[in-house]
């Protein structure tokens, strides 16, 4: 009688390499890479995609001691429906946040229907576990990269990276699309005379007034800061509440009246002033748009292929009326 020798022992792919590769990669991304910012967000966003198909699904495996194809079939299953709704639905990644808030381990959960792409990584796990003979190693080694395997696995699916970004400004631009933006901001070439009205396009001297600052890449749920104070004050523990804003310690930098024009694939220039607005230091900032209750913060949304951009009650968002000079972006920026 043929005997399928996968459904033996449901734990024999924690001891792959290519396992422990994907492990290692995970734990190292999501909790040193992405808390030193060596990488694009949306680099290292995707490296914990990919790693994590792989070494959920067997971790799933081992756990419930699944056996055979129906086995995988549910692991697999299980794991592709659970990240495919988190990175569809907002709800659904809410729901998620919400119940691993009362938990040790808070997850902070971004949807992205482009880490789908991650799912391709399914059948290599798919073919971990239903392997029928196992890499030449010690016996007792075996059983303890099992054995760690299986634990630290369990970690780095559920310990995934929390810590808030800390920011201290007047005025941001959040990426409320489900699209990395590439955003270009212009500055006024000389100071604003903050007595004078300073809403109106017209009585500015044209596209010539503004040069080009930065191009910012911002991936979903990202931050652009807009005032020339604003800075980023590192990582914070992770809040459970989300977004948060508190008055900034007196003489903050920045201007108290500045003006920045807005430029985007799909977006008209748009031109955001505000005057006489204090400085906020923010906490959790990516997590701005889920309740967007505060007006130092626009909210880059997108309608078919248009984006645009609401002004809010500190901050005027105004059509600019023309387009700026064409300009390179800045080296060294993103």
């Amino acid at each position: 009688m043929m005997v399928d020798m996968s459904t033996q022992n449901p734990r024999r792919a924690l001891a792959h390499p290519l396992f422990w590769i994907a492990l290692v990669g995970l734990v190292v991304n999501d909790h040193i890479l992405k808390q030193a910012h060596m990488l694009p967000g949306v680099v290292t966003g995707k490296l914990s995609d990919f790693a994590g198909m792989l070494v959920a699904p067997v971790v799933l495996t081992a756990l419930l001691r699944l056996r055979g194809r129906a086995g995988r079939m549910v692991a697999c299953a299980c794991v592709a429906a659970v990240f495919t709704a988190i990175k569809l639905s907002r709800p659904c990644a809410d729901l998620v946040e919400t119940v691993t808030a009362y938990t040790p381990l808070p997850w902070r959960l971004w949807c992205d229907p482009t880490d789908l792409v991650a799912l391709s990584m399914l059948p290599l796990a798919w073919w971990l576990c239903a392997r029928r003979n196992e890499a030449a190693v010690n016996v007792r080694l075996a059983s303890c990269l099992r054995a760690a395997g299986l634990v630290l696995g369990v970690f780095a699916c559920a310990a995934s990276s929390t810590s808030d970004e800390r920011y201290i400004g007047t005025a941001f631009l959040f990426n409320g699309t489900m699209r990395t933006q590439t955003v270009r901001l212009y500055r006024l070439q000389t100071p604003l005379d903050c007595t004078r009205p300073i809403d109106d396009p017209a009585t500015w001297p044209g596209r010539e007034a503004f040069a080009l600052r930065t191009c910012s890449t911002l991936d979903p749920r990202d931050i652009l800061g807009l005032d020339q104070g604003w800075r980023d004050l590192g990582s914070w523990a992770p809040m459970k509440d989300g977004f948060s804003a508190e008055p900034a310690d007196a003489g903050a930098p920045g201007p108290t009246c500045e003006a920045v024009l807005l430029q985007a694939d799909g977006l008209q220039p748009v031109v955001v002033t505000w005057n006489g607005v204090s400085p906020m230091v923010f906490t959790g900032a990516e997590f701005y748009g889920d309740t967007a209750n505060n007006d130092h913060g626009l909210i880059l949304e997108q309608a078919g292929q248009r984006l645009f951009i609401d002004g809010t009650s500190l901050l005027r968002v105004l059509p600019a009326g023309f387009t700026p000079a064409p300009a390179d972006c800045p080296n060294g920026e993103r």
